[in-house]
């Protein structure tokens, strides 16, 4: 939700927006497959990709003009914009894509096997995590990483404080860490529920 609007995207190659308060449609967009990940700017731009090996950025306050497309190597797993909403990270097979918001490419980050990223906060560098065999650390820009409690970790959020970080996935476990200077305190893993099917998303709300 941005703006109070409500952005969903599916298997149909659709993201549609709606108003949050009446529930009413207000545009439709095509990205050409099916959406695998999307995420919304602090402008309120839209970034999606789909399971054509394609991203697409576009802003809904600018109906009629045409989303930029971006060809992509592999397919996307997570996409997140940084706070200030000037660059996008894309996590593709075993490497993290870093975008400029105008879909040009900024820098690319190896990470084998990385499945999702998530940018720390104004502090800039991003937490990326990665499949391991049976384990899946936390690369923190790349360097440092711990121990995740699943898995099949992939999904990550952060408060908007920037204190604790919320890891959930496939394993049907939602973990909560604590963040202390800047860094993930793997000791502090707290589980906060087991839903009854994997999760797909996790979002914090403003406060």
């Amino acid at each position: 939700i941005h703006g109070g609007m409500l952005h969903s995207a599916g298997d149909d190659g659709s993201v549609i927006t709606w108003d949050g308060a009446s529930g009413e449609k207000r545009a439709t967009v095509g990205i050409g497959g099916a959406v695998k990940a999307l995420d919304v700017a602090p402008d309120g731009r839209i970034a999606a990709a789909s399971a054509a090996r394609a991203g697409s950025i576009w802003n809904p306050a600018e109906a009629g003009t045409p989303p930029t497309v971006v060809s992509l190597p592999a397919d996307v797993t997570s996409l997140r914009w940084s706070p200030d909403g000037r660059v996008l990270a894309m996590t593709c097979v075993d490497v993290v894509r870093v975008l400029g918001a105008d879909g040009l490419l900024l820098d690319v980050a190896a990470i084998q096997g990385a499945l999702g990223c998530l940018w720390r906060g104004e502090a800039g560098g991003f937490i990326a995590v990665r499949a391991d065999g049976n384990r899946v650390p936390w690369a923190v820009a790349a360097t440092e990483a711990f121990t995740a409690a699943d898995a099949d970790t992939r999904l990550l959020a952060a408060a908007p404080g920037g204190g604790v970080l919320v890891a959930g996935g496939a394993g049907r476990r939602v973990v909560a860490y604590r963040v202390e200077g800047g860094q993930v305190a793997a000791a502090s893993g707290r589980l906060l529920g087991v839903p009854e099917a994997k999760t797909n998303d996790l979002v914090f709300s403003a406060d």
